[in-house]
């Protein structure tokens, strides 16, 4: 049983008055309450929820003590004062590096019950008086993983913490769901919106302050979130207008948030931590067998070097650890008093200069080897499973082909990591360290700021030039290391479905990064790596989650799934994975001439496809129409129905950005955009998005795949529109960017023979009535799609577009037609 399952028991076994609950719940048995409350908990849970805490160092012993010290006269002492108060706000700020993060995890970090957290709590329970005292907390990460800056991350994450303890205001706060699930006994399987969450969030406070219960919210890293300043800011401003709510709050002192919070409770950090900096290096300096060797010669200076160390610092906490390592290492080999104080004075105060210093200062013969790394890491653009970096760092360019499917001996991959490690410190001097996250050992830059040092135009010039001149292809090493770990991650979970999860990714971060590979000078190595991984999935399906790896078929209700660079595959075989990652250089190799036209298809022997290779036979089976491998084999047919294979085409509709290259080569090897999709209902959904009505959805049966193809088109795009009202994709593409993309890849097709015209306007029109574009006409759709595609529309905003479609602008009159 595992440990939601308990807790939900335990809560129900409490609770033997329950409230009046929807009417969905009222007949429900406890059995099937319990599991559709942990059903949908679930649903907020992911993976990299806890990394970011877990990978914030905990603070240096005795330190951050004043934030609890009852002396009114400090002006720390209002952080207690507000714990204990009704003020619903408390903004902590500092300069880069000046320890915030580690400060909130002092304070908030209540699972260790450290003492900080102690404190913490007590004075919260001051204010609670005799409700219940609910925390939550969240760390916004920019150097983590797209979803840990996000807004949908923050709110699921606080979800899931307050939700635990309190699953029965499910069926109040989310009623819909909640009924759906009980009445039809169906697994909860939602993708949920910012909007969904934001206001799941804002009506569980309300639910719980009714029940007389006080929420404290911790939100680390404001001025890490992804999206703009003003989104976050308006939101927590919703939630400290509701009663019984505080929140505290910690960002870099940016405008935004001064304009905001300035005038709320709040503090500085640097302003605060004199007496800790000066503790730190006392105590580092104190264990030092060079630095007692110094005190007994050089009393007086010796003191007056941790003086002049706190008073350069200002503050700045990462500051110092960086100096005092440099002079740890002077005083070990008993450097003269004239020595330290050049090694001190050579370091700046300003932390981009200090790492202007340090990279200056990496040992020549190692700086190729050093640039190698900062490049992995900057663009993988997360902490990285040290094993995957070692994996990266294989100079056997075929490692991972020969490697065999075997789960790697721990001890051997601890040999890996500790080779690593020690690499790491002799090339990269301190800015890449490795650190435990989420239970594993993972490879990140010291700091954020360090990250946003190596990221600076001028240092990734520098960078560039040195790859450039070794011909390293940080996407290749990548594409093989994730190989590697396919096969051989010593780490895999005994619980079957975060196995599959694991394993995903592998396999996603194979394809993805062989994606990015594609159009480099190493297409032989690309292909190689290709042909081994279809190798490993066909000799070792249990690499793959259930049905991953089957023959794909067009189902009464078809959907197929798109998150931005990776992909969902249910039911998908390798062609179809390779063309959704639009790993060109593949099909154009594996992909006979002519072999995606029907009439070509229909030559093909039973002998010919029983003599050549399974991979052949893979192969033929998704482009010819055979839908098994064995017993009766069906020929390609003129319209898609049910039972048929999926066309390439639709994958290709899915790689993000659009790639016409793609297209290309599907429509060169016969590929037919005439075929008519002869089903009920063809849904392409953007799980993930935003948009809650995301998608492409035809109901008419009599659709061509170039309908697909052009309402594809204007549905992600409308998507990225959406999206972008707020920010950027992480990828940096804006929504005419994407269309431009589009625009590429329908030009292809008008090369290939295909018409733009009112028909196909008119079957596009009605395929996307699904999502409430109620067009006036279809000869308006027409009009629309022949200026758009001959770029004679080009609105300022794509909402403009929307209306123009679902009302008729006044654009379009008889005379512009």
């Amino acid at each position: 049983m595992t440990t939601l399952q308990r807790k939900l028991e335990s809560f129900h076994a409490r609770r033997v008055e329950a409230p009046p609950e929807p009417l969905a719940d009222i007949q429900v048995p406890i059995a099937r309450r319990v599991q559709v409350q942990k059903d949908f908990i679930l649903t907020l849970n992911y993976k990299e929820r806890e990394y970011r805490e877990s990978a914030i160092s905990s603070p240096y012993d005795k330190t951050f003590q004043w934030m609890f010290n009852d002396d009114p006269n400090r002006k720390n002492a209002e952080f207690s004062q507000w714990l204990a108060s009704d003020s619903s706000l408390f903004w902590i700020t500092g300069k880069p590096g000046s320890g915030k993060s580690t400060l909130m995890k002092y304070i908030s970090d209540f699972k260790s019950e450290g003492e900080g957290a102690a404190l913490c709590r007590q004075q919260l329970l001051a204010w609670a008086g005799s409700s219940e005292l609910l925390t939550a907390s969240f760390y916004f990460w920019a150097s983590g993983s797209a979803a840990q800056g996000s807004q949908k991350a923050m709110l699921s994450s606080l979800l899931f913490q307050l939700l635990q303890d309190n699953p029965d205001i499910i069926a109040r706060i989310a009623p819909a769901v909640w009924e759906s699930a009980c009445l039809f006994n169906t697994q909860i399987r939602k993708v949920w919106t910012e909007e969904d969450l934001s206001e799941i969030l804002l009506n569980a406070v309300k639910q719980l302050s009714g029940r007389k219960l006080k929420t404290c919210f911790f939100i680390d890293g404001l001025d890490e979130f992804d999206g703009k300043p003003e989104t976050l800011i308006s939101f927590i401003h919703r939630i400290v207008e509701l009663p019984n709510v505080k929140v505290c709050v910690s960002s870099r002192p940016w405008v935004q948030f001064e304009d905001a919070f300035g005038r709320k409770p709040s503090l500085r950090v640097q302003d605060l931590t004199y007496g800790d900096i000066k503790h730190f290096v006392e105590s580092q300096f104190d264990r030092n067998e060079g630095f007692r060797r110094l005190k007994s010669r050089e009393a007086k200076y010796a003191q007056s070097l941790t003086h002049q160390i706190v008073d350069k610092s200002a503050g700045v906490f990462l500051w110092v650890r960086i100096v005092v390592q440099s002079l740890l290492a002077g005083l070990t080999n008993d450097d003269r008093v004239r020595d330290l104080e050049s090694r001190l004075h050579s370091l700046p105060p300003d932390l981009e200069q200090l790492y202007d210093k340090i990279l200056d200062d990496l040992d020549p013969f190692y700086f190729d080897h050093a640039c190698q790394y900062f490049q992995l890491m900057l663009v993988h653009n997360g902490p990285t499973r040290a094993l995957l970096l070692s994996f990266a760092d294989e100079e056997d360019v075929d490692f991972p082909n020969r490697l065999p499917v075997r789960a790697l001996r721990r001890h051997k991959a601890a040999a890996r990591i500790q080779t690593l490690r020690r690499r790491l410190n002799s090339r990269c001097k301190g800015l890449l360290e490795i650190g435990a996250s989420g239970g594993v050992e993972r490879v990140n830059f010291l700091h954020r700021t360090v990250r946003e040092y190596l990221d600076r135009p001028d240092i990734r010039s520098k960078i560039d030039s040195v790859l450039h001149k070794v011909q390293f292809d940080s996407h290749m090493e990548l594409c093989s290391a994730y190989l590697s770990m396919l096969k051989a991650d010593p780490e895999i979970s005994t619980d079957m479905a975060q196995q599959q999860r694991q394993r995903d990714s592998s396999l996603q971060g194979c394809l993805y990064w062989g994606s990015k590979a594609v159009g480099t000078s190493q297409k032989a190595r690309l292909l190689r790596l290709m042909h081994s991984l279809h190798k490993v999935l066909k000799f070792h399906p249990e690499l793959l989650p259930p049905k991953t790896y089957r023959d794909c078929t067009v189902s009464g209700s078809l959907t197929i799934e798109e998150h931005p660079g990776m992909h969902s595959f249910s039911g998908d075989g390798f062609l179809n994975l390779v063309t959704r990652f639009g790993i060109v250089e593949y099909l154009e190799s594996r992909v006979p001439s002519g072999a995606l036209s029907r009439l070509k298809c229909q030559f093909f022997s039973d002998d010919w496809l029983w003599e050549t290779s399974l991979s052949d036979r893979l192969t033929l089976a998704y482009i010819t129409g055979v839908t098994r491998l064995s017993g009766m084999i069906h020929r390609g047919t003129k319209s898609i129905t049910e039972g048929s294979p999926l066309p390439l085409l639709l994958d290709a509709c899915l790689c993000f950005p659009p790639n016409a290259a793609v297209f290309q080569c599907l429509l060169e090897k016969g590929a037919d955009f005439n075929q008519v999709m002869r089903i009920p209902l063809l849904r392409l959904q953007l799980v993930g998005a935003s948009h809650r009505n995301a998608g492409v959805t035809f109901l008419t049966d009599k659709a061509s795949l170039l309908a697909v193809v052009v309402a594809a088109a204007i549905m992600t795009t409308m998507n990225e529109a959406y999206n972008l009202r707020e920010k950027k994709r992480a990828d940096g593409m804006d929504a005419w960017e994407v269309w431009d993309k589009w625009i590429e890849v329908l030009k292809v097709f008008v090369e290939y023979g295909a018409e733009i015209d009112e028909k196909l306007a008119r079957t596009v029109s009605r395929g996307l009535q699904d999502v409430s574009l109620d067009f006036k006409s279809e000869k308006l759709m027409w009009y629309v799609l022949r200026d758009i595609f001959n770029n004679r529309y080009r609105p300022a905003n794509w909402w403009d577009l929307w209306y123009d479609w679902s009302s008729g602008s006044e654009y379009y009159t008889d005379d512009s037609m």
